[in-house]
């Protein structure tokens, strides 16, 4: 890792950070003194976007799926992003990636999800029946399956070949698109403007993962300790997260941020692993099976299903409020994704993000969701507890009728934690590279101001949950920005396919292959941009 010796002052283009730190101040305020009125004109939002767009985020989720398989399957999976040994070793750099895109809301909806699935069932079926029950395994493992980890992956093909191959120094989204908007426009008010709305659509949707996480641990607390579930606690909670952030951060990404990922993900697969053993194990993987084969089978049909004539509102509710939560997010993990994939292929950061992704997903949506569904059945009645206490109450009820229900929670707790903090460490690295006028390979932003940075990340989610603002507020808040991203994605498809088209185009996949191994290789793009530089000198 080289030092970084830029200071934030001199490094910072403050034109995106004060817009977006005025947007926060102002929708914390707002939510502080007016939480009702500005919730239910958030929400009202979100019904309208998601009546009008559901057709385009089901396309849009459709589109990065099969443009993520054709570039891994070409020959331009072979583009290597540097010609150095990739930075990170092979299980380290999927955890950092994994942890960084998933947090504790994994947690959090692979234990409750199905449960509004069987009494609000996809696809016609009849509450709490046999049907209701099977689409209710399959549909959350669709929801935090292969599409999600595309939406994740898709931008960060155009950038990394920017950054790595081009040797721009920007990690933004504005960068992703720089082959649409043209690269004299990236450092213009135009690309300034699509850089605050990503960060805007980043802290929104975080707020989404924060606002699952903390009540959740909260809750089990009180199971486990008896201790007050209050808004004090959640401060604590946070504050015991910042503190894990902030030395992580501190030592770095080499250091803090791929240890903490790699033994976190361990300690996650334990307790995949525990349920399953522990668990109704023949029940847990023949739910699990038929899980995967059905979307194998139906993800065609489950991709594109908006049900026009029972007009159930499902579709609107889960499917497309997911992939626009995923959208509003993905940028971050572009980002992220591209700084730790140096000297890694197109191919291996798709497939190691989609495959192992998805396989991580559907760990614990093959066994912790399963779970509960058989203690449903078995006289342990968790659709009612949500009802009546809360999802995070019926989470804590479902780990507590587990064997050894006590120490399971204790280890839950410590795991979400620190999934919350690798989020966090992950998010400011990401707004603070964005925001950063150069970052050069190997370097990482400023350590103070990403500190900074995440206290001011905290104001969104605690006022919400200050506010006591409904789950489905805080969902709406991320689709603000969904919408806009939403086009830029397309636009970093547009640029990916520019890039690979001009530089390798007319290379077989052989000469690819020795290009990614030769650090003086310089591609026909940046040749012609040096090429018209020194003719615009000339004259």
């Amino acid at each position: 890792m080289k030092d970084n010796k830029k200071t934030f002052l001199n490094n910072t283009h403050f034109v995106i950070l004060i817009p977006v730190l005025v947007c926060i101040f102002v929708l914390a305020v707002a939510l502080f003194i007016r939480p009702t009125e500005v919730a239910a004109a958030i929400e009202s939002f979100k019904n309208n976007a998601l009546n009008t767009l559901t057709p385009f985020y089901l396309w849009l989720g459709l589109g990065v799926v099969a443009f993520c398989i054709f570039i891994a399957m070409s020959k331009y999976g072979n583009v290597r992003l540097g010609a150095e040994k990739p930075e990170f070793g092979l299980f380290p750099w999927i955890a950092m990636m994994f942890c960084a895109g998933m947090g504790s809301s994994l947690m959090y909806w692979s234990a409750a999800e199905w449960i509004s699935y069987v009494s609000a069932p996809p696809m016609g079926a009849e509450p709490f029946s046999q049907q209701a029950q099977e689409l209710a395994m399959v549909y959350g493992s669709y929801h935090w399956g292969i599409t999600p980890w595309a939406f994740y992956i898709v931008g960060a093909i155009a950038l990394g070949v920017r950054y790595y191959i081009h040797k721009k120094p920007e990690l933004s989204l504005s960068a992703c698109c720089a082959a649409v908007i043209g690269e004299k426009r990236v450092n213009t008010l135009l690309g300034r403007i699509i850089d605050i709305i990503f960060i805007l659509g980043l802290l929104a949707g975080q707020a989404c993962t924060l606002y699952f996480g903390t009540p959740m641990i909260c809750e089990i607390l009180h199971r486990v300790f008896g201790v007050e579930r209050s808004f004090g606690l959640t401060i604590v909670i946070m504050c015991v997260v910042t503190m894990i952030f902030m030395v992580t951060s501190w030592v770095g990404l080499g250091k803090g941020m791929k240890n903490v990922s790699t033994y976190t993900a361990y300690a996650a697969i334990a307790i995949a692993i525990f349920f399953l053993v522990a668990g109704p194990t023949l029940y847990e993987l023949k739910h699990s099976t038929q899980m995967i084969g059905y979307q194998l089978q139906n993800f065609i049909e489950m991709s594109t299903w908006t049900d026009p004539i029972g007009n159930s509102g499902f579709p609107e509710a889960w499917t497309a409020f997911y992939w626009a939560w995923w959208l509003a997010l993905g940028p971050w993990v572009w980002v992220y994704t591209v700084r730790v994939s140096k000297g890694r292929t197109l191919r291996q950061m798709i497939l190691g993000m989609v495959i192992c992704g998805a396989a991580g997903d559907w760990l614990y949506f093959g066994t912790v969701s399963p779970t509960g569904l058989w203690m449903q059945n078995n006289g342990i009645d968790l659709v009612g507890d949500q009802a009546v206490n809360g999802t995070e109450s019926a989470v804590a009820t479902l780990l507590e009728n587990m064997p050894f229900g006590t120490v399971l929670m204790i280890v839950w707790v410590l795991v979400a934690v620190f999934l919350l903090s690798t989020t966090y460490d992950s998010v400011t690295f990401t707004i603070a590279a964005t925001t950063a006028k150069r970052l050069g390979e190997g370097e990482e932003p400023n350590r103070l101001y990403r500190l900074l940075l995440a206290l001011v990340i905290i104001a969104t989610p605690l006022a919400f949950l200050f506010a006591d603002a409904p789950l489905s507020a805080v969902q709406s808040a991320a689709l603000l920005t969904a919408i806009p991203i939403g086009v830029l994605c397309i636009f970093s498809i547009i640029s990916a396919i520019k890039y690979l088209r001009k530089d390798f185009g007319d290379m077989s996949t052989e000469q690819i292959i020795q290009a990614g191994k030769d650090p003086l290789f310089v591609p026909r793009s940046v040749l012609e941009e040096q090429g018209a530089r020194a003719a615009g000198k000339e004259n």
